[in-house]
């Protein structure tokens, strides 16, 4: 196996090793690496949509979120920001930050609405689904990297 080989595969598995570094609930700083690339990701959302101030339609999703915050199995700073874009949408980040777009907001008309679409939401942060989602790729390409590697397949 030649040298490029070798460091492609070393590379990959620090990569992967990074991510999987937050899936272990051993980690002492897991969360804090969640919450800061959650920040990062809402920086990099708001630097392309207008984030909104709409103290009425905070004061409604602060009031929602607040409520199901003792439910939540893990201490992340939940938050709900608003976007404007009107597409009806609604999103959430690692460490706790949803999103909801000015199209969903005035698409949904009750309150219950809102707390559906923000329980839906907040388990995705609660749960790590996108940590584990990444994860899972990372796993993936890995994987390929590896077998394309002792094939012969990979190209320098």
């Amino acid at each position: 196996m030649t040298r490029p080989y070798i460091r492609k595969i070393a590379r990959s598995c620090v990569a992967l090793l990074f991510v999987l570094s937050f899936l272990s609930p051993a980690s002492a700083d897991a969360l804090d690496k969640e919450i800061n690339l959650g920040k990062k990701a809402a920086e990099s959302i708001e630097e392309h949509w207008e984030r909104v101030a709409d103290p009425a339609k905070s004061a409604r999703l602060n009031m929602i979120l607040t409520r199901f915050i003792p439910y939540m199995e893990r201490p992340l700073p939940y938050e709900v920001r608003i976007v404007r874009e009107e597409t009806i949408n609604a999103f959430s980040l690692p460490g706790g930050i949803v999103y909801f777009t000015t199209g969903m907001l005035d698409f949904m008309r009750t309150d219950a609405e809102v707390a559906a679409i923000l329980a839906h939401e907040l388990v995705h942060a609660d749960r790590r689904h996108v940590i584990i989602q990444t994860a899972r790729a990372s796993r993936i390409s890995l994987a390929a990297v590896l077998l394309m590697v002792a094939t012969g397949g990979a190209a320098g």
